[in-house]
């Protein structure tokens, strides 16, 4: 049986994924994103976010929505895995994600691309729900 935590995972990436195809579609990145601290500020530039996802690297990403934001940051590497964070629709989850795990399947799950209406549609779709569920905590 599904809980409650999967559940809230699952229709929060939805909805925002949704949003974000609408909000971001067309855009390009520039490849001159502002570091600061050693941090990379991707801004709203989904290239930019995957390219810094993939490999862990510090960086920030924050995208307006239609009633709020929809940030992740990523903090890098601890202990062998990706350390990164996201706040959407007003939930704030922590995640340690193992690093063989930090690719493009999971930048496409962040931003529902293998989803439809809710439901996964394929089998790397429902094993990121598990990655999710095992590696993000509810802060």
């Amino acid at each position: 049986m599904v809980n409650k935590k999967t559940l809230i995972i699952t229709a929060v990436i939805v909805i925002t994924g949704v949003l974000a195809f609408f909000a971001f579609s067309g855009k390009e990145n520039s490849k001159d994103f502002p570091i600061e601290n050693g941090v990379v500020n991707c801004g709203d530039d989904h290239p930019c976010l995957k390219e810094n996802l993939i490999p862990c690297t510090a960086s920030k990403f924050s995208a307006p929505l239609l009633v709020d934001t929809y940030n992740i940051t990523i903090l890098g590497i601890e202990d062998e895995k990706c350390h990164f964070k996201m706040y959407l629709h007003y939930i704030n989850f922590d995640c340690l994600y193992p690093l063989t795990e930090t690719n493009e399947e999971l930048y496409n799950h962040l931003f529902t691309y293998d989803t439809a209406e809710g439901s996964c549609l394929n089998e790397t779709c429902l094993y990121q729900e598990a990655l999710m569920e095992k590696n993000c905590a509810i802060a």
